[in-house]
């Protein structure tokens, strides 16, 4: 039995809800990259993985699974096919501006959390366990967001897609948590809500890979590869003091 003594959180999907805070954020980011244009707006969200006529998710999506600058490649590109004539394409890095912004102004403020997040971290913090977030949002939308629901002092680092340690499914962020913390990966259970995630917590070594429900992926897209598969992050708590238990016994 692994014994753990730190958590990294993904944040969307696992900490919040990600239907009810990501769907109208990528709405909204959609329509500043179409400037408000209905048909593009629809095909850029398409292209990405949500389909707004049928309400579906693609739970490897790039909405549900990638960072802001690869969702902007691709909506670049949707645009260039688009494009009738030479000069109406704007950059990627206006694109990333235009997402950038929208996803800073909106994300923290419409993120919905699951449960009682101040408890579930008070929680963690009291049975010893260190804790950090992983993100593909970026790091100041992530910082804005822990800080808009009080809990950002139960976190040793915050790391965003766009803090230098690569993305996911690239080990890096595992790897920078665990120097901020001196844990090694081996005693870390990455908690998140998409195969990315596992896919991080595996090719880290990391010590356990939850995956929860909460987010983009169903039980079936997560099961295979997961060490355990959980409703939420609600449940994480006794999860981890039964492993903690079972590891004690050994």
């Amino acid at each position: 039995m692994r014994t753990i003594n730190a958590v990294l959180f993904d944040k969307d999907g696992t900490l919040f809800e990600y239907r009810a805070t990501w769907i109208p954020v990528n709405q909204a980011a959609a329509e500043a990259v179409s400037d408000a244009d209905p048909t593009l707006t629809r095909k850029l969200l398409r292209s990405a993985g949500y389909d707004p006529d049928n309400d579906r998710l693609k739970p490897g999506g790039l909405l549900a699974a990638g960072n802001t600058g690869e969702i902007a490649q691709q909506w670049h590109n949707v645009i260039a096919a688009e494009a009738a004539q030479e000069g109406a394409v704007p950059s990627v890095e206006e694109i990333t501006r235009r997402v950038e912004r929208v996803y800073r102004e909106q994300g923290p403020s419409r993120s919905v959390p699951v449960g009682d997040l101040a408890a579930i971290c008070r929680t963690l913090s009291c049975d010893g366990y260190a804790l950090g977030l992983a993100t593909s949002d970026s790091e100041q939308a992530a910082e804005k967001t822990l800080a808009r629901f009080g809990i950002r002092r139960r976190f040793t680092v915050v790391l965003g897609y766009d803090s230098g340690y690569g993305p996911k499914p690239e080990p890096g962020m595992v790897k920078a948590f665990c120097a901020a913390t001196g844990v090694p990966a081996s005693e870390v259970a990455v908690v998140g809500d998409t195969p990315h995630d596992i896919e991080m917590a595996r090719r880290s070594g990391a010590g356990l890979a939850v995956a929860v429900l909460t987010g983009a992926s169903g039980r079936t897209d997560l099961e295979a590869e997961a060490d355990h598969v959980i409703d939420s992050i609600e449940a994480l708590p006794e999860l981890l003091r039964a492993t903690r238990r079972a590891d004690n016994r050994e």
